[in-house]
């Protein structure tokens, strides 16, 4: 096989590819290997048949799957061997006469490319990082939310109406154009004030309710919910409050107790791990983020005309909810800057997957598997729909992508000038 580059204009690559006829015939010759194989032909025990019969029974279709065969060696030698990476849809040229084994095969690829660009320098980027400490009244307050949330469930004490935070008992009763629904009928159900594991507006209802009230609210699930039951109905809710129940809390000797710590400063040391641990992971995506918008502004090398043009229409369309063939007029201003936001996308997608390729980062499946399992942790009642929405190949590999991206970022993190400052944990404000 022989391979030669042409650079057309400053963006566009077409690589011209020769194959010999005996590369042709050997090409064609495996192909009718694979039909002996798997073809039964009278006469002839299966994978017996001479290549004559072959040959005259199958040689056509051979020859198309031979030449299909070495246009894809070939663009598999563009990608692996020559190290490109095409940024459009590649155009197969050239291709007039099917492939013989005399004449042999002829073709080009025709693609836009990035330039070649320098990485910036590592160190040319500044980042300022937070090292975390738990203050003693940060510590406190989780150790009395934890206190609270351990305590046992009895009778309000000095009150009647509920409030968040406390366990309501109630009936539910669901009706739609004078129609109850089954799916929103309950004799018995139980829900903890402020866990949103209800409807809003129904939640907001309990609060200040007392024990025997009747609770109405009004809720119209869209056109596009999921459950057919329930798309575009407006409903009447009808709730009848059985129970209130308020949580007795421990003290934090009892909490040490229970959590089996040994101490009441074992717990506090654990707390105060937990929080730094919280606070860590969020200053590593902050970090990311602010790493990112600098590689943003500052790299500024040319992109191929038809992948901007591409991706800023996506931009403009996704940002105004329409179809991505869908033509939409846009202000001269808004077109100026998904122009500009698309270049710099382009651009840091190319860095990241250049530093990727240069400092070999990976991502292997059982990262994935992690990242997905600590979702699904922290994620609560929606972890099960989380798991089952990620278990979808083509959404487990955006995870994997953005697993990616972020184990590149914190490869130039490493790289970068980055300083740290003290910064004290402080308990979090009333509604937080």
């Amino acid at each position: 096989m022989q391979a030669d580059v042409h650079s057309l204009e400053s963006f566009t690559q077409r690589i011209s590819f020769a194959f010999t006829g005996a590369e042709v015939s050997d090409a064609f010759g495996r192909e009718l290997a694979k039909l002996a194989s798997r073809v039964n032909i009278p006469g002839f025990r299966k994978g017996k048949a001479p290549v004559k019969v072959l040959r005259q029974r199958f040689g056509q279709g051979a020859l198309i799957e031979a030449q299909q065969a070495l246009v894809q060696q070939a663009w598999t030698h563009i990608l692996k061997d020559l190290k490109m990476k095409p940024m459009s849809s590649p155009e197969l040229g050239a291709l007039d006469a099917l492939a013989s084994e005399t004449t042999g095969l002829s073709f080009s690829f025709s693609f836009e490319a990035l330039p070649p660009f320098e990485l910036l320098d590592p160190k040319s980027f500044t980042l300022s990082r937070a090292r975390w400490v738990a203050s003693e009244a940060a510590v406190a307050q989780r150790l009395g939310k934890m206190c609270e949330q351990a305590g046992d469930w009895g009778a309000l004490e000095g009150r009647v109406q509920a409030q968040k935070g406390d366990q309501v008992t109630f009936s539910l009763k669901g009706v739609a154009g004078g129609e109850p629904i089954a799916l929103l009928t309950s004799e018995r159900e139980q829900v903890v004030l402020g866990t949103q594991a209800i409807l809003p507006v129904i939640e907001e209802a309990f609060v200040g309710a007392a024990e025997g009230d009747v609770v109405r609210a009004s809720y119209s699930f869209d056109d596009g919910h999921p459950n057919p039951e329930l798309k575009g109905k407006a409903v009447e809710f009808e709730c009848v409050i059985l129970e209130l129940k308020q949580r007795a809390p421990l003290s934090p000797e009892a909490l040490a107790e229970k959590v089996k710590e040994g101490s009441v400063d074992a717990v506090r040391a654990k707390i105060a791990e937990g929080l730094v641990a919280e606070k860590a992971r969020a200053e590593s995506q902050r970090l990311r983020n602010d790493l990112a918008a600098q590689m943003r502004a500052r790299y500024d090398f040319p992109v191929p005309p038809v992948v901007l043009a591409e991706q800023a229409r996506h931009r403009l369309n996704s940002d105004h909810g329409h179809a991505h063939d869908k033509e939409c007029v846009h202000s001269p201003e808004e077109e100026a800057k998904a122009r500009e936001e698309a270049a710099a996308d382009i651009r840091l997608e190319a860095v990241l997957a250049r530093v990727s390729e240069e400092q070999r980062v990976t991502v292997s499946d059982r990262e994935v598997q992690d990242r997905l399992f600590e979702m699904v942790r922290t994620s609560g009642e929606m972890g099960w729909q989380l798991f089952q929405f990620y278990n979808e190949p083509k959404n487990r590999e955006r995870l994997k992508a953005s697993l990616q991206e972020d184990k590149i970022l914190d490869k130039i993190i490493e790289l970068a000038s980055v300083s740290e400052v003290e910064t004290e944990i402080a308990p979090l404000a009333e509604g937080e």
